[in-house]
């Protein structure tokens, strides 16, 4: 049971992160230059949870 809420726990803080993820492009979409650097680091992290 207790691996069960692990898991939920999990799931819920991937979408937290996801949901950030995409916080992030649209807040940065606005700054070109910092655009690519923060891009490429939020998604290097959505990659990365998802292997």
């Amino acid at each position: 049971m207790s691996n069960k809420i692990d898991d939920l726990k999990k799931s819920k803080l991937i979408k937290g992160r996801i949901a950030t993820f995409f916080t992030h492009t649209h807040t940065h979409t606005h700054t070109h230059t910092h655009t690519h650097t923060h891009t490429h680091t939020h998604i290097y992290i959505y990659i990365y949870i998802y292997i």
